[in-house]
């Protein structure tokens, strides 16, 4: 073989070594997962929108599905509870009557073993404390709720923290319900300072659920502080439903296989997480966190996350694993999940665009979108209408993005458009508390009644 032959065979050799080199790009020898799933009481699931990485950096979603295990099915559970009426002169009338009358029927659906305490508060807080559920319990608290009426104004930080303080001590799953027709006027009034003590009295093992009854309160206060409280929200145009809502929460409590359940997101290095739309988070301990609502058997919440990812020549890179916590109610002990999401990593462009999982883009597009519509209704809600039109015309650009898929939400928003250049007052205030209590599904949340 002459030395022509021998430099062609070793060019070729070079060459099928580079390509070779350059496949491994998209089938690294490190196993990935497009899914990471983690088993147990809890089930973890991670999924991206993208399969894929991409060498010089991109932005996708990333759904986080938690839910809890049909298998694991515990024995009902004893529970103890607190309901928290607002007595404000606005709750006059059939608002109180019905409160008081969900409250009654609440007492007779608990037995032996649980236990409830009734605050009600207006300009002051009054509680009747904690009461074990047997004939005279039961007694002392229908005589309570027979005395709460109608004054003042609505002390809601005062009311948390005595509920707070009266299910200290308590051993069962504890629950704290907030019926309420207005927004706090007087104590702790802003937003961020309500949250703040809805994280104090869940991150103490208490959840938070928060019902507006009416059509005067302040819809993004009460969801934001069910979220942070790890409970459920209701809109209840209609107190008379707050008996039936009592008696879901109720069962909610009894049949609960985890509970303080915690997301705990850690991105991979070279990875940002930018938002989780629609969803309040925290930091701590470097992961950003999110409290999540108790789950019972099968069932399950979604959390949809915003990542970019930096430039990078490795084959392989960790987008990002999910750590939830949860609380057992049979053994009150901690537990554990762990879900690790690792991709691989293609130079080409079209490879990437081509790995997308259409579902997960559309599902994280239209949770983006719909924070810029609730920001659009708030904005309107308080008058701005300029502000309120440009943050529509926002989400109306995000859903573009994925425009067959979510077709319908951009007809949304022309027909928000047109109908709240023509609302005023009152009329635009509806419009936008309508929009408002419709959005939580769009972010993956089952946390309504």
């Amino acid at each position: 073989m002459n030395r022509t032959a021998l430099f062609l065979g070793a060019a070729a050799l070079l060459t099928l070594s580079a390509l070779v080199a350059s496949s491994t790009r998209l089938l690294p020898a490190t196993p990935t997962s497009a899914v990471a799933i983690a088993d147990g009481d809890v089930r973890v699931e991670v999924r991206p929108s993208h399969k894929l990485a991409l060498d010089t950096g991109a932005e996708q979603f990333v759904e986080v599905t938690v839910s809890g295990s049909p298998a694991h099915v515990p024995p009902p559970q004893r529970v103890s509870m607190a309901i928290v009426l607002d007595h404000s002169g606005s709750m006059q009338g059939y608002k109180l009557d019905q409160a008081r009358r969900a409250a009654l029927r609440l007492i007779d659906l608990l037995g032996d073993g649980d236990e409830l305490t009734v605050v009600s508060f207006g300009s002051d807080v009054t509680s009747s404390e904690r009461r074990a559920m047997d004939a005279a319990g039961k007694a002392a608290l229908r005589d309570f709720v027979a005395r709460v009426d109608a004054d003042g104004a609505t002390f809601l930080s005062g009311a948390l923290e005595q509920a707070a303080r009266d299910l200290a001590s308590a051993t069962l799953v504890r629950r704290l319900v907030l019926i309420s027709d207005g927004q706090p006027t007087t104590g702790v009034t802003d937003l961020d300072g309500i949250l703040a003590l809805a994280a104090r009295v869940h991150d103490a093992g208490v959840a938070v659920t928060a019902l507006g009854v009416g059509s005067d309160y302040n819809t993004l206060m009460m969801q934001a502080l069910a979220e942070r409280g790890g409970g459920f929200t209701g809109s209840l145009d209609d107190a008379g439903r707050l008996e039936e809502v009592l008696g879901l929460e109720l069962a909610q409590a009894r049949g609960t296989s985890a509970r303080n359940v915690t997301l705990a997101l850690e991105p991979g290095p070279g990875v940002t997480l930018l938002d989780t739309p629609g969803r309040l988070a925290h930091t701590t301990g470097g992961r950003t966190v999110l409290d999540l609502r108790d789950l019972r058997p099968g069932e399950q919440t979604k959390v949809y996350l915003r990542v970019s990812t930096a430039p990078t020549f490795a084959s392989a890179l960790d987008l990002v694993t999910a750590h939830v916590a949860w609380t057992d109610p049979a053994s009150n002990g901690q537990r554990l999940a762990h879900a690790r999401l690792a991709l691989s990593v293609t130079s080409e462009p079209n490879v990437f665009a081509a790995s997308k999982d259409e579902a997960v883009y559309a599902a994280g597009v239209r949770a983006l979108g719909t924070t810029k519509m609730v920001a659009a209704a708030a904005a309107l809600e308080r008058g701005d209408k300029d502000s309120a039109f440009t943050l529509l015309e926002s989400a109306r650009s995000i859903f573009g993005s994925s425009a067959d898929a979510l077709a319908g939400d951009i007809e949304t928003t022309r027909r928000l458009s047109n109908d709240w250049r023509t609302a005023s007052g009152e009329e635009a205030r509806r419009h936008a508390m309508d929009l408002e209590r419709k959005s939580l599904k769009s972010f993956g949340k089952s946390e309504a009644y």
